[in-house]
């Protein structure tokens, strides 16, 4: 058979893998012409891997074309020049062009219409990319040759589905490499050669809008291609290299293709611990680049350093709109240094610094900042260890003109003085709706000052005191002024311990209130009593859509007062009872009410009994 395949001239290379254990094959034992011989590989497993052979010796090929003899399968040659219009086949192994350089199995016929990732790149940049192939630790283990470093990329989790694009023509995901779609041979990547694709492929690539490549093994090598491609491309908006492993010389090449790049809008690298140095390019390129509009740089080991170098590209960049930093390593010196981009900055609107290292002096910085800047209108500073210094800091910021809509300080070290400042500030502000303060330590008198802040405030819709230990007297603080305030829409207490008491002062406030739409007293330690306050509190009320009971102690008898009071209701839409300990007679009295009310989502824990009574109309999730 060798000797056949050096008869066809057809090869520039031959592998022989031997999977017989027992049996030690040498090239001197092939009856060949010995001047051949740098063209042939032989390589000898430890053990019979069976079917995953004709993979593995793929991707030891150098050359683009691969070959294999299988016992379902002809033996026929697959060369750089076979071309076919309509279907590319191999008997039963399909490829994803015409030249069949790949050599894959499925189940589907692949039609030359199809788009494939490969395509993608070498229709622009005549590069290397992708074969599957099997390979784990056990079967490492079984090669004479270490194959893991040499140029292959092996994907360690099975669980992957593989890559996807979404192409203009539809909405829907394309699977490019679909692990599902395969046997178990293929779960991994590798970089092989090929020729150019056809004229077919190119103008499918000039359709292709949308690539997400998250959670694969791209590399720096990788990015450099994707960043060649850019250079070029004229139809992609979004890519998405997040958990990639680029790291700094992968940022590097990214760089380089957004100085060129004139259409891509949103680039995610989050993960990809691309440190200062990687931080610097990419802000170099937002110094030239005129398009791209979202950066996400979330978990990539950014510290004050890197914070500086993109601050620079900030004052110098008229796109950018939204920049994620969220779970860095950016301290107060890093925060000063973008508080003078926010300075200078024309465009960004959002600005995310959650779970990173600021502290009061990095609050004090940003605080300045805002009072120049009349765009950013979102500041996302969660889980960072600002006080009620820096919390007054921020409030100071409010009094002055800014454009901030939406103050995210949740999980912070904020505590009732922090709070009393917050709405001090508040009371001169005109444009903050959301403000987040959950995790915090506002405790009872915290919330008797925000209260007071909803008495003179006309603007804020949003209100977040999850996990601030208001406790029932802060719960009734809150609910006198929720009687009369006119504009608050959402607002979540949950686990704050509230308890029976606090929930009655909330249910009187319901009342009354014609603004509020959605409720959150999930994990507040409710019980049967609560349940009927705030079932009474539903028949009054009118507008209140969404409510939120979770993880609570209602009971039958808590479940057939709020089923009462479900009858007289005519705007709610959506009951949270996941949680609490509802039976089969709570059950009951909620189907009835149910049929008849205006929820169309029900979320519950309880008997099956509700599902032989409930209106097909009705979404249900059962947790």
């Amino acid at each position: 058979m060798v000797k056949y395949l050096f008869d066809t001239q057809l090869f520039k290379e031959i592998i022989i893998w031997n999977s017989n254990p027992h049996m030690n094959l040498t090239l001197y034992q092939i009856n060949i012409d010995l001047n051949m011989i740098k063209f042939i590989r032989i390589i000898n497993s430890k053990e019979n891997i069976k079917h995953k052979i004709k993979y593995l010796a793929c991707s030891e090929a150098n050359t683009s074309a691969c070959f294999f003899i299988d016992d379902r399968c002809n033996v026929l040659p697959i060369y750089d020049d076979h071309k076919v219009h309509d279907i590319s086949f191999h008997n039963t192994w399909k490829a994803v062009d015409g030249n069949l350089s790949t050599c894959w199995q499925t189940n589907r016929t692949i039609y030359s219409g199809d788009f494939f990732i490969i395509d993608f790149l070498h229709a622009q940049t005549n590069i290397t990319f992708v074969l599957i192939v099997s390979h784990n630790r056990i079967m490492q283990a079984n090669l004479e040759i270490n194959i893991s470093f040499n140029g292959i990329w092996w994907i360690p989790y099975e669980s992957l589905r593989g890559i996807f694009i979404k192409a203009n023509e539809n909405s829907r995901n394309i699977y490019l490499f679909n692990s599902a779609q395969f046997n178990e041979g293929f779960k991994s990547l590798r970089y092989i050669k090929f020729k150019a694709t056809n004229n077919h492929s190119n103008q499918s690539f000039q359709k292709l809008t949308t690539l997400d490549l998250e959670h694969n093994l791209i590399g720096h090598v990788g990015a450099r291609h994707l960043a060649d491609a850019l250079q070029h491309n004229t139809a992609l908006i979004t890519l998405n290299l997040s958990r990639n492993f680029i790291g700094y010389a992968g940022a590097q090449h990214m760089a380089v293709g957004l100085r060129h790049n004139k259409t891509l809008t949103a680039l995610n690298i989050w993960g990809n611990e691309i440190g200062d140095v990687g931080a610097q390019h990419l802000a170099d390129a937002l110094q030239h680049n005129t398009a791209l509009i979202t950066l996400d740089l979330d978990s990539n080991s950014i510290t004050d350093v890197g914070a500086q170098h993109l601050a620079d590209g900030l004052q110098h960049n008229r796109t950018l709109t939204t920049l994620d930093l969220r779970e860095n390593r950016i301290g107060d010196v890093g925060t000063q240094h973008l508080a003078v981009g926010l300075r200078y900055n024309t465009t960004l609107t959002t600005l995310n610094l959650s779970y990173n290292r600021i502290g009061n002096v990095g609050a004090q910085s940003l605080a300045h900042g805002l009072r120049y800047n009349t765009i950013l209108t979102t500041l996302v500073l969660a889980r960072n260890g600002i006080e009620d210094v820096g919390a007054q800091h921020l409030a100071d910021a409010l009094r002055h003109k800014t454009a901030l809509t939406t103050l995210d300080l949740e999980y912070n070290v904020i505590e009732a003085v922090g709070a009393q400042h917050l709405v001090d500030g508040l009371r001169h502000n005109r444009t903050l709706t959301t403000l987040s303060l959950g995790g915090n330590r506002i405790g009872e008198v915290g919330a008797q000052h925000l209260a007071d802040g909803l008495q003179h405030n006309t603007t804020l819709t949003t209100l977040d005191l999850g996990g601030c230990e208001i406790r029932d007297v802060g719960a009734q603080h809150l609910a006198v002024r929720l009687r009369h305030n006119t504009t608050l829409n959402i607002l979540n207490l949950r686990y704050n311990i509230i308890g029976d008491i606090g929930v009655q002062h909330i249910a009187n406030a319901l009342r009354h209130n014609t603004t509020l739409t959605a409720l959150d007293l999930h994990g507040n330690g409710i019980g049967d009593v609560a349940a009927e306050h705030l079932a009474d509190g539903l028949r009054h009320n009118t507008a209140l859509t969404t409510l939120d009971l979770g993880d609570n102690t209602i009971g039958d008898v808590g479940a057939q007062h709020l089923a009462d009071g479900l009858r007289h209701n005519t705007t709610l839409t959506t009951l949270h009872l996941g949680d609490n300990g509802v039976g089969d007679v709570g059950a009951q009295h909620l189907a009835y009410a149910l049929l008849h009310s205006t929820v169309t989502v029900f979320i519950y824990v309880m008997s099956l009994l509700i599902l032989i009574h409930l209106d097909t109309d009705l979404t249900i999730s059962r947790i």
